[in-house]
Order: structure tokens, then C-alpha cells, then sequence
């Protein structure tokens, strides 16, 4: 998530900052690509062997879904949100009539794919984080808008089909493929309940739950207060469940498959356990002022219990990648990526714990 409206004073320091980056984006990834550790694409999936993709949660059994057990192995393509969606659960029923229903993504199995974090960037790259071994590797270049008035990625979530969806900063959504950066916009009416932008992450609604919804909490200036909110699926309507505590800003949020929320909020910095009922939270994890602070880009990830931070602050040259474990341990992966990540996403078919 992109911080910018929440500090004016350094907003133009921040665009100038971006623009440079951008205006030498080749060069910059080249002195990456030779920098950087040597990539391990395959390591999170060496945790489930292909004789195990069966076993992971919602994934298809040999007698039911998927006989020949090809689903795991076959991409799905992106359905045109006009026709009916095969990948779309009917929304169940509000049984008390209030038309307030539960939002249910689509959920059918597991693919591999949903064993790591995604991320998008500033300079329009969808890539892949291994947290195992801690590279990553670029799914494609992102053309979900383009030409000189093109939005840049605020935002993202995955779903438990390995499908991103990515929030830009002008306030529309794309579904976009995970295999190679293809992009489909949906029909999501922005600005509803005043939300332009916000963070987003799935989780599911119970623990080892096929079922899972998807959470947003609104960006707001400064440390103001933020109100977390659900989009119902498929017609991608939103509601509000609550206000976060006041004076801690905006959060990034990230859910797991043991139905819990969890939020990174970069000016309280902190992450926190967000009940989601009651937008409430517990939990609270400080982390290092001297660190996260002076927000300008940041993204979040909850992976095998662990929680991956990608910030950057105000005079920071790109994004760094942090790891916090539930004990307050805070340490550092990678310094200076050479991206500006200002999304994150990890689906609810990921580890909840390390082997």
C-alpha cells in the first residue's frame, strides 16, 4: 500500500522519488538480477510434494471434485465477470432477511500456487515470494491500465484459487492470473461506503474452513481512524464492520486458513489480531519506531505464522523485506529490493505453521 496522502509535506518528494525509479526501471532490475540471492522458485512447494496436493485444504479428493486429479495441475482461466461465474459459490441466504449476506470468494480447491506470497510494485511487476528461501521470482509485467494517466498498484489479496486481486490507486479492482500477470477488470463500483482505497486480504471464516471472505479497512491520512470492511462476492458490494482504534492510521491487512485477521498498521507500527465482528484488536505486536516509520510504501503477509513486512520509508531507495514472529522477534531479510512493493497477498491455502 502506496502512503500517499497520509504525509502532504513529503508527498512531492515521494512522487519525485518514485518517477526516478521508475525512469531507470530496466537498469535497476538488471543490477538486482545480479545481486540478488540466487532464486529457488520451487522451495515453499518442496513442503507438498505432488503426491500431497490432494491433502492440502479444499483440494479436490480422488473419489469427488477431481477423479483424474488434474485440477491442481491446470490453470483456470480468468472467467468474463459478465457471464456466470463457474468459479463463484452461490452467496448463501441471509436467513434473518436483512440482506446483510456473508461474502464467499470463490473457494473450490487448492492450487499450488497458493503456497506463497505475492506482491505487486510501483513499477508494475506482479512477483512471487518464496518465504523459504526469501527471493523472489517476476510472474510478468502488469498492463492492467495503461498510457500516461494509468493507476499503479495500491493493494492486493489472494484467493484459494491462486487469482490476485489487485486494488489500483484509482480505485478499481482487476482479477489477475498468478501463471502470468494477465489481467480482467471486474465490476466493482468504487468509492462505495467512502472507501477509494484500501488494504485487503482474505481469510477464511473458521478455521480449516473452505469458505473465506474478504476484509478491507480503508487508507485514511495520517494517523486518523480506519473502519474495516467486507466485499461480498460476486457482486463485489461493500460493507462496513467497524472502526480500528483511533490515531494508529491505516492498515494492511492479511488473513490465514485458521480464520484469523491480522493488520499492519505502519503509523502505530504495530501488528495486531483484528476481530472480524467487531473491527477490535488484540495481540498487538510493537515493532521497531526506528525502523517502521515515515511510511511511504508498505505491503504485509501472514505465511506459516509467521508476518512479512515490505516497507519503505520516506528517504528509503526502495523496499526492504522484514519478518515478525508472534514473540516480537523482528529481523531482517532483505535490504533495498530494488522495488516499491505496495501490495501483498497470501490465499488462506497457505502454511499456517513451519514444518
Amino acid at each position: 500500500m502506496p502512503l500517499r496522502r497520509a504525509f502532504p509535506g513529503l508527498l512531492l518528494a515521494s512522487l519525485l522519488s518514485v518517477a526516478a525509479c521508475s525512469a531507470t526501471d530496466a537498469a535497476d532490475r538488471a543490477a538486482d538480477a545480479a545481486s540478488e540471492p540466487s532464486p529457488d522458485p520451487g522451495a515453499a512447494e518442496t513442503l507438498f510434494p505432488d503426491t500431497a496436493v490432494d491433502d492440502l485444504p479444499g483440494a479436490p479428493d480422488a473419489a469427488g471434485d477431481d477423479p483424474d486429479g488434474s485440477l491442481a495441475d491446470t490453470h483456470t482461466p480468468l472467467p468474463d465477470l459478465a457471464e456466470p461465474d463457474p468459479g463463484a459459490p452461490d452467496v448463501p441466504a441471509d436467513p434473518g432477511g436483512g440482506g446483510d449476506d456473508v461474502p464467499t470468494p470463490p473457494v473450490h480447491y487448492c492450487k499450488p500456487g497458493t503456497l506463497f506470497i505475492y506482491v505487486a510494485n510501483t513499477e508494475n511487476h506482479l512477483m512471487r515470494f518464496d518465504p523459504i528461501s526469501a527471493t523472489f521470482t517476476d510472474v510478468g509485467l502488469l498492463a492492467c491500465e495503461t498510457g500516461w494517466l494509468a493507476g499503479t498498484p495500491f493493494s492486493m489479496a489472494i484467493d484459494r484459487q491462486a487469482t490476485a486481486w489487485i486494488l489500483y490507486d484509482d480505485g478499481k479492482i482487476f482479477r489477475v492470473s498468478t501463471d502470468d500477470a494477465s489481467c480482467m477488470p471486474v465490476n466493482y463500483v468504487s468509492g462505495q461506503q467512502g472507501f477509494q482505497t484500501f488494504g485487503m486480504g482474505f481469510a477464511s471464516n473458521t478455521a480449516g474452513s473452505n469458505d473465506e471472505t474478504l476484509f478491507v479497512s480503508n487508507a485514511v491520512l495520517g494517523a486518523g481512524s480506519s473502519e474495516l470492511g467486507t466485499l461480498t462476492f460476486p457482486s463485489l458490494t461493500l460493507s462496513v464492520v467497524g472502526p480500528t482504534p483511533a490515531g494508529i492510521g491505516s492498515a494492511e491487512l492479511s488473513g490465514n486458513g485458521l480464520g484469523e485477521l491480522w493488520a499492519f498498521f505502519p503509523n502505530g507500527s504495530k501488528v495486531a489480531q483484528v476481530d472480524k465482528a467487531t473491527a477490535t484488536l488484540s495481540n498487538e505486536i510493537p515493532l521497531p519506531s526506528g525502523t517502521i516509520s515515515d511510511a511511504r510504501a508498505w505491503a504485509f503477509a501472514t505465511w506459516g505464522g509467521d508476518f512479512y513486512l515490505f516497507f519503505a520509508g520516506q528517504w528509503d531507495a526502495s523496499s526492504s523485506v522484514y519478518r515478525v514472529r508472534k514473540d516480537g522477534t523482528f529481523e531482517t531479510l532483505l535490504t533495498d529490493t530494488g522495488w516499491n512493493i505496495t501490495g501483498a497477498g497470501v490465499s488462506s491455502c497457505a502454511p499456517t505453521s513451519h514444518p
